[in-house]
């Protein structure tokens, strides 16, 4: 078989969850590696990563790299793997703490701009419920002047959150 397995050394056999070589010789080596590639590429291109599947069914992360060699007298392929599935974790980590960061931009820029809508909204209603007189219609007034509040509060919690939860409020004069 083009693909068999004929020698494996204890770090690849500990890899794919054998208890000895023979578990994994003669078998095909794509057999456990998990990739959507066809198999001329797979061992044409150095290196490539992909998945594997251990004999106990675990899926891990590997690199690949293939050399063509003579193996007793036969053409043949060294292949070397090994697992990167602690990077790969670790790379994922990464690009979701840097979404977060960019949620985080925007929440801060959304919430910078809506805080001076609202300002200019709440200083009109606060002007609006000084000049009028009508009970009623001061009731709607406070009404827009106490809603505002409220979402200028939302909105000091979007600017928190962009930064880091870095915020200082201190009363000025």
């Amino acid at each position: 078989v083009e693909d068999e397995i004929v020698f494996l050394n204890r770090s690849a056999i500990d890899i794919l969850q054998g208890n000895t070589s023979q578990d994994l010789l003669g078998k095909s080596f794509l057999n456990f590696f998990c990739m959507e590639l066809q198999k001329e590429n797979l061992f044409k291109n150095n290196p490539v990563e992909g998945k594997m599947k251990c004999l106990d069914a675990s899926i891990i992360d590997v690199e690949l790299r293939t050399i063509d060699i003579s193996y007793q007298g036969e053409r043949g392929k060294l292949t070397v793997f090994r697992n990167i599935s602690e990077r790969k974790r670790f790379e994922s980590q990464i690009n979701q703490i840097e979404k977060m960061e960019a949620i985080g931009q925007l929440a801060g820029g959304i919430a910078h701009d809506f805080n001076n809508q609202l300002a200019g909204i709440m200083g009109y209603a606060d002007l609006l419920l000084y000049e009028l007189k009508d009970e009623e219609h001061r009731f709607y007034a406070d009404m827009i002047v106490q809603i505002g509040k409220r979402s200028a509060k939302l909105t000091q919690q979007l600017l928190a959150f962009a930064r880091k939860g870095k915020n200082l409020s201190k009363p000025v004069n």
